[in-house]
């Protein structure tokens, strides 16, 4: 033992076994008190890589126990195999959780006794012949989350006594073979997750002992058989995401406590037998093609129904609900039930969950509702619901999410509101409400996103301190109310009103990102005058500082405002400022020195007269305008100038301004009718939906001498740039942004000598950046961002003297910056962002005395950072470079400098001591910097806010200096080599909200003062040499949510003070890896997830107080010394998913625990286990991989499921546009070709393709494998037994209409030519006559979001991922970077991502650009848009699918892949989710996927990486959005 201990502390230099004391009391070691003699060594959790202590360990005879399990092992040496197999008294192995690969090895030799074998969660291969067949007293298998392939082992254990055998989650072949009956004492079977095919075997019912039978996630068919219901003892079936048909088996759950069918193909109706059953708990048939009604004799121990997705009909009200008071959770969403909600369904008191989202109820909602004190989600949306939203639903005080959205409630909002404080989501748009809304809705501390939109509302708006406010489409008027205390809004929509001055409204809304006040009737002389300084501010951050979250998108457009427009508010571009007649100043074309708004900007038209001609024209354009959009409607009974969106001069009686913005037009006819008005100065034609700009138009306008302003932005228009030659004299600014145009741009602007402002950002312009912008080169500003330019920057941008603001960011730019650049005197803010410039930063800008923004984040700049470059800047980001070198002595020091972002690149030595006093935020985190930093004056940096300096080379104390800075909200300063003690003046930091200080040496005490910062919402000072006891008063964090400090040397016991810790927002609590002993005290009652006092020295019986911690869900007290039975209380805890007990002294029978709870037992020798009759035998053996699975699933909401994401983006996977299934019906037809056409060259493919055998797979609905929103995917096998694909086009809703044949074939042979393993390229393809069927390779592995979401038993690790994470990104940059012009996905999801292995992923789908026309569309907003969750935001506005809204939908793949989550989760998107707790860094770790991050350090490393690249593709803004070239090229990197 002593000479085992030298070899594990060679390893692991921080573990110690203390070799002067008794082996026997050791961590993880277990003697024989008779015999003394060693019977267990348990080794986990110690991230050993070496296996070379393993023949030591087997050195030990009297062995029962190995366990090494959770460490870095990367093989099982045959030394091991050899010595470990002459003990005799050797039961049990583990080497779960490492990363041993190769095929298995063979236990030929020996391990007579062995009993359990556990080598999951590895990276094992190859097929399982014989290795096994020597195990003679095997017991437990557990081979799950391998790569095993071949066939199901049928040769484990000549005896065949095996009682537990877990396959899950490998490659596994083929058939179930028969010959599994054999083993008769088999309890649990998993062969979950693998790619196995046919019929469940009618053998499998000789296994009378079975209690577990999990086939999910495989390739199964046929009928599901009748026979289980023989089975007596089997208590849980799951067959779910199968292919199985026919009918649900009548007397299947005559035993069964679980039953899981859903995701198949199964039909029929619900026999009336099978909700009955006495001791059935939880049934799931959701998404299949159920018919029917659902029985009215329902079993009174159900506990959750689940059965949305399906088509049945009929009202609920037979079932007798007053009998289900077990009832938690009713989920039968997106069905077609009709008739009143029930009043009786109000009686099951247990209730947590009710979705009857998506159905045909209509009715009042009851008053009962109230009494569903249970109760946490609630959604009732789209169904036709009347009257008043009772008061009594406000008494359900669990209340998390509240949606009765799209229904027809009308009345007030109930004041009762108030008293639903733990609500999150109220979601009440889309209804006839009216009144006010009560004043009572601020109370609502936990409120995160309100929906009001589209109701009657009127009145005053109280305070509401939440993150999203949508009061948009309603009948608010007056002066916009102060939102001063609402710091943590982020979204605030006030459009669509009546108000009329804005006040003071963006007072201290330093988190506001998009505001839209447009269709109001603001007025004012100025925009300054009306809009505070605040938002210049914010408008500052909003491009300065992305990451800071703060104001992206503004939209002002169609008021009355007047006046000149700040220049700082100029980014924002026309769209923000349209529709408001007498504003002056870029961009819009008003020049600030005319008199022709009048002194008061107010009524300028009255009395207003045009001549005949202009009135004729306007006439004209009303009757054209009308033709496209029924809508649309101008009262030509009135004059022309008080008609919305035009505006006049009142000194001529001419039109002057013509704003056709958001109005959905198509055809670009009526164009050149408006350019007949000759006065005319500005044309707003944006957010259309316009595919070209007629040469008509480029003539007839191009004459109007007075034209200053035209705007194209955010419409469709493809092609190259028009040529601008003839004409257009006097235009001032030209907006072509958002659209589709591409080609290279020559001289086609040249002649724009009045050319100012310049917008073509967002489009797929590639070659050189041009430089012809007309001859006078009087221009200020050019924005060519979001393109896909290259070639270096060229030095005659220098000759455009006045350019003001020069934005170059996200195109594919290389080279080094032109020294000539710094010729331009007035240039204010350049941007360079996310291209490949490389060199060195040149240092130009020191003499540019007007340059505030420089960035250049994103590059490949190299060498060091040039002294004097902020000599002028208030803001600098040369973050994510390779830059290196020491930071300049006075970089830091320039009186006008605010932010500096130096992060992440290779930056050495100290940081200098002179920072200016006027820095608000210094990033120099993830660089190689050392030394002190103490030499710096923090008394004299009395506005910094933020500084994060983790990820270096720090060292030294923490300076007591730095704890003056009276407004450092964020000091980071972790993974560095920091030590001494903590200052107690850190109590000085009265404002401090996140302090991070993990991973450094600190020792000494926790100083008390910590406890005197009141705003402190994390605490993160694990992983540091601290010693002493944990302060008592620590409860006075009252808004603490994480509470980190394990793995120090803290000692005594846990203060009594702590359970007062009644912050109503705590997390976590992480006590673990100390010294710490004595009593347990009462915890924190409103703990919500998880906590940790595992590896201390606590003894004696679990406490009974634990149970007062009513929302944990992770309980860890592993590695402690306690003694005792398990208590039943902790059997009672009902949010509680997992509980580790491992390695401690406790005694007595394992009690039973609710099949949700996953328990960990191990190392406790005097447990025993439940009698082999009793329903829970399984606690300690159960698979991790089901383990981890199950926790997750259960910590999201306390356990509820995803249940909106699934109905909305379920809905789209079988019933499409509202389309009835008939297509799945049997007895089709064969669809009659029109013609046929191969496209691939492939030989192999060519000879194996059969047209005719392709339409009869169609013909027959048991082969359709998938269905997405566009499109049916059915399996053809092919004679020569090759499978392919087959997809049908969905031609529904008119938007696909493969009428002109030759145009399509030529679209597909096009895209069939494209080289790229991640791409779905069509074979071949037929047309029918009103259809498409396209032929593919088959994906084997299913869809991604089958793999993330629906598997059961698997987890994908981060190899996967990342490889998935990356083919996407190869895929879809080859897409945007194809050379017949960049190719638009407009349905790209993890439903659209298919797989050909777990590492290989292909994108589906993307011929659909080619062949919809989203015009043609009567369907909803995402009808074209793609899947709910990964439609971007901009497309609520523009209808347009565009490059910037493809990274978007990806950026929500990325964050499926590191979080687990689905898209939209509780109603809420996953990106809005993201972006809401991922605004401060050191809280990122909560967003990862725990499960996968928690594998090494490594991998949090690397997906903490990927997750700033996500957060980068869901940027609000789509400019923002790096281009897919740089995403991939920044995952590459993050590997």
């Amino acid at each position: 033992m002593i000479k085992l201990s030298e070899q594990l502390h060679s390893q692991v230099s921080s573990f110690s076994w203390d070799t002067s004391k008794d082996p026997c009391t050791w961590t993880g070691v277990a003697c024989n008190n008779f015999s003394s003699s060693v019977i267990k060594i348990s080794l986990s959790s110690l991230k050993l890589t070496n296996s070379s202590f393993l023949p030591i360990a087997c050195q030990i005879p009297s062995l029962e126990v190995l366990d090494v399990s959770k460490n870095l092992l990367n093989s099982i040496p045959g030394e091991f195999l050899s010595s470990c197999g002459v003990i005799s008294t050797l039961k049990t192995v583990n080497f779960s959780w490492n990363r041993v690969s190769g095929s298995l090895p063979s236990f030929e030799n020996g391990y007579t006794s062995l009993e359990a074998l556990d080598l999951s969660q590895n990276l094992m291969s190859g097929s399982i012949e014989t290795q096994l067949n020597a195990l003679v007293n095997l017991k437990s298998l557990n081979l799950s989350s391998n790569s095993f392939t071949g066939s199901i082992p049928i040769n484990i254990g000549e005896v065949k006594g095996l009682e537990q055998l877990q396959l899950s989650a490998n490659n596994f072949q083929g058939t179930i073979p028969e010959q599994l009956a054999d083993y008769r004492n088999l309890t649990v079977l998993d062969l979950s997750l693998n790619q196995l095919n046919g019929r469940i075997p009618s053998k499998i019912q000789k296994l009378s002992k079975l209690e577990v039978l999990v086939l999910s996630g495989n390739r199964l068919s046929g009928e599901v058989p009748g026979f289980f219901s023989n089975n007596t003892r089997l208590q849980r079936f799951a067959a779910n995401q199968n292919e199985f048909y026919g009918s649900v088996p009548s007397g299947i759950t005559r035993y069964l406590k679980t039953l899981d069918l859903s995701y198949n193909n199964l039909s029929g109706s619900i026999p009336n037998d099978l909700l009955s059953q006495p001791n059935l708990q939880k049934v799931d048939l959701s998404y299949n093609r159920l018919i029917g009604t659902i029985p009215g004799n329902v079993s009174s121990s159900l506990v959750r129904l689940r059965l949305g997705g399906n088509l049945l009909q009929g009202s609920i009200s037979p079932i007798n609900f007053r009998n289900l008071q077990s009832l938690e959770y009713l989920e039968l969403e997106n069905n077609n039930l009709i008739g009143k909600l029930p009043v009786d369904l109000c009686s099951c008191q247990k209730l947590s969950l009710l979705n009857l989202a998506e159905n045909k109820l209509s009715g009042e909602l009851p008053t009962e509702l109230g009494n569903l004190k249970q109760l946490q989600v609630l959604s009732l949306q789209l169904n036709n619901f009347v009257g008043n939203i009772p008061s009594e639903i406000t008494q359900l005080s669990k209340l998390t999410s509240l949606n009765i959205s799209w229904n027809l409630l009308s009345g007030p909002i109930p004041p009762s509101i108030l008293f639903l404080e733990r609500l999150e989501y109220l979601h009440l748009q889309e209804n006839k409400l009216s009144g006010s809304i009560p004043r009572t809705i601020g109370n609502l501390s936990s409120l995160f996103e309100l929906q009001l939109g589209k109701n009657h509302l009127s009145g005053e708006i109280p305070l509401i301190p939440q993150y999203y406010l949508n009061l948009s489409h309603n009948f608010f008027e007056g002066a916009i109310c102060s939102f001063d205390e609402m710091a943590s809004l982020e979204i605030l929509d006030l459009s669509n009103n009546r108000f009329s001055e804005p006040e003071e409204i963006l007072n201290g809304l330093v988190n506001l990102k998009p505001l839209d006040l447009s269709s109001n009737n603001l007025t004012g002389s100025s925009i300054s005058g009306n809009i505070p300084d605040t938002l210049e501010d914010m408008s500052q951050l909003s491009y300065l500082n992305s990451q800071l979250g703060c104001l992206r998108s503004l939209d002002l457009s169609n008021n009355n405002l007047s006046g000149p427009i700040p220049t700082i508010l100029q980014i924002f571009g026309y769209q923000t400022f349209g529709g408001n007649e007498y504003l002056c100043g870029y961009p819009v074309s008003n020049s600030c020195d005319t008199e022709e708004g009048g002194e008061d900007g107010l009524s300028f038209y009255i009395g207003l007269y045009l001549s005949p001609t202009q009135k004729s024209s306007m006439i004209n354009l009303s009757e054209h305008l009308h033709s496209q959009v029924s809508s649309f409607s101008w009262d030509t009974n009135k004059d022309p100038c008080t008609w919305t969106g035009v505006a006049c001069n009142n000194l001529n009686n001419s039109v002057i301004k013509i704003s056709l913005s958001s109005l959905k037009l198509t055809s670009s006819n009526f164009l050149p009718i408006a350019c007949q008005i000759p006065s005319l100065e500005v044309l707003d034609v944006s957010k259309n939906l316009l595919n070209s700009i007629p040469v008509e138009f480029l003539s007839s306008c191009g004459d109007i001498s007075t034209l200053r302003s035209v705007n194209f932005s955010w419409n469709r228009v493809s092609g190259p740039l028009p040529s601008f030659e003839n004409g257009f004299t006097n235009l001032e600014a030209l907006d072509l942004s958002q659209n589709l145009l591409s080609g290279s741009i020559g001289t086609q602007l040249n002649a724009l000598v009045s050319l100012k402002s310049l917008n073509l950002s967002s489009n797929s312009f590639n070659g050189s950046i041009p430089t012809n912008f007309g001859e006078v080169k009087g221009l200020e500003q050019l924005q060519l961002s979001a393109n896909i330019f290259q070639g270096t920057i060229p030095e005659q941008l220098a000759d455009y003297r006045n350019l003001t603001f020069l934005d170059l960011s996200s195109n594919l730019l290389n080279g080094e910056i032109p020294s000539r650049i710094q010729e331009l005197p007035k240039l204010e803010v350049l941007v360079l962002s996310g291209n490949k410039l490389s060199g060195e930063v040149p240092d130009l800008f020191s003499n540019n005395t007007r340059l505030q923004r420089f960035a250049a984040n994103q590059n490949e700049f190299y060498g060091s950072v040039p002294s004097g470059i902020t000599r002028y800047l208030k803001t600098l980001d040369l973050s994510y470079n390779n830059l290196s070198g020491s930071i300049p002595n006075d970089l830091l020091s320039q009186p006008n400098l605010q932010k500096v972002d130096l992060s992440y690149n290779r930056l050495i030595g100290t940081i200098s001591g002179n920072v200016s006093s006027s820095l608000v935020r210094l990033r120099l985190g993830g660089n190689l910097l050392q030394g002190s930093i103490s030499p710096i004056n923090f008394r004299n940096l009395q506005s910094l806010e933020y500084l994060e300096l983790e990820n270096n080379n720090l060292i030294g104390k923490l300076p007591v200096d730095l704890c003056s800075c009276q407004k450092l909200s964020l000091l980071n300063l972790a993974e560095n080599k920091l030590s001494g003690e903590l200052p107690t003046e850190l109590g000085n930091l009265k404002q401090l909200q996140v302090l991070s200080l993990q991973l450094n040496n600190f020792v000494g005490n926790i100083p008390s003062e910590i406890t005197q910062l009141s705003k402190l919402t994390s605490l993160n000072i694990s992983w540091n040499l601290l010693s002493g006891p944990i302060p008592p008063s620590i409860l006075f964090l009252e808004r603490l949510e994480y509470l980190h400090l394990q793995e120090n040397k803290l000692s005594g016991s846990i203060p009594r003070t702590i359970g007062n810790l009644n912050s109503k927002n705590l997390i976590e609590l992480q006590l673990g890896q100390n010294h710490l002993s004595g009593k347990i005290p009462l915890m924190p009652p409103l703990l919500q997830y998880s906590l940790n006092l595992s590896h201390n020295f606590f003894e004696g019986q679990i406490p009974k107080s634990l149970d007062q911690i009513t929302s944990l869900e992770i309980l860890d007290l592993s590695n402690n010394r306690f003694s005792g039975e398990i208590p039943d209380f902790l059997t009672t805890m009902r949010s509680l998913t997992w509980l580790l007990l491992d390695n401690n002294n406790l005694s007595g029978v394992i009690p039973t625990f609710p099949s949700t709870v996953i328990v960990d037992t191990k190392g406790n020798l005097g447990l025993n286990y439940p009698p082999p009759d009793s329903p829970n035998t399984n606690h300690g053996k159960m698979s991790i991989a089901v383990k981890i699975a199950v926790v997750v699933s259960a910590a999201l909401f306390g356990g509820l499921i995803a249940i909106l994401g699934v109905f909305l983006s379920m809905r789209l996977l079988y019933k499409v546009h509202d389309i009835d299934v008939q297509s799945r019906q049997p007895d089709l037809p064969v669809p009659l070709a029109v013609e046929s056409h191969i496209l691939t060259t492939n030989s192999t493919h060519k000879s194996n393709i059969d047209f005719t055998k392709a339409m009869e797979a169609v013909s027959n609905p048991l082969n359709l494998v998938l269905k997405t929103k566009f499109s049916t995917y059915y399996k053809a096998v092919i004679p020569s037994g090759v499978s392919y694909f087959v997809k049908k086009l969905n031609c529904t809703d008119r938007i696909f209409q493969p009428s002109n044949h030759g145009s399509f074939g030529q679209e597909l042979e096009a895209l069939g030519k494209m080289n790229s393993s991640n791409i779905m390229t069509p074979l071949a393809y037929t047309l029918a006559a009103d259809s498409a069927f396209l032929i593919y390779e088959m994906s084997f592995k299913g869809t991604l979001f089958d793999s993330l979401h629906r598997s059961s038993g698997t987890l994908l690790d981060w190899v996967s991922r990342c490889s998935i994470a990356v083919g996407v990104a190869q895929g879809l940059a080859s897409l945007h970077g194809c050379s017949t012009g960049p190719v638009l996905l407009f349905d790209l999801s993890s439903k659209t991502v298919l797989l050909k292995s777990s590492k290989e992923p292909q994108i589906g789908d993307i011929e659909l650009c080619k062949v919809i026309d989203p015009s043609k569309s009567a369907s909803s907003l995402s009808a074209v848009a793609g899947s709910v969750g990964y439609i971007p935001p901009e497309y609520a506005y523009t209808m347009r699918v565009t490059l910037a809204g493809n990274v978007y939908s990806f950026g929500v793949i990325l964050l499926e892949l590191l979080t687990g989550k689905q898209a939209v989760s509780e109603g809420t998107e996953l990106a809005k989710w993201v972006l809401r707790n991922s605004t401060q860094p050191q809280k990122w770790d909560r967003i990862l996927d725990f499960r996968v991050s928690r594998t090494s350090t490594s991998v949090r490393s690397q997906m903490l990486a990927v997750l700033k690249i996500a957060l980068a593709c869901i940027n609000a803004s789509s400019e923002a959005r790096p281009k897919m070239k740089s995403v991939l090229r920044m995952l590459l990197n993050a590997r």
